[in-house]
């Protein structure tokens, strides 16, 4: 069971990445202050992290 549960964790974890880095690289193109990057990412974050306590 734990390796199942690494494997969603593991794969959770890619998309965040893969989103963070979407942000990160659309920020700079619209010339996007870093703060304002950081205050996108952190939202991401804290929306994903509320959606796994939920489940």
């Amino acid at each position: 069971m734990a390796s199942m549960y690494d494997e969603l964790d593991e794969k959770l974890l890619n998309q965040l990445l893969v989103k963070i880095t979407i942000i990160e690289k659309k920020g700079l193109q619209q010339n996007k202050s870093n703060q304002d990057i950081v205050k996108e990412i952190k939202e991401l974050i804290e929306e994903k992290i509320k959606c796994v306590c939920r489940v």
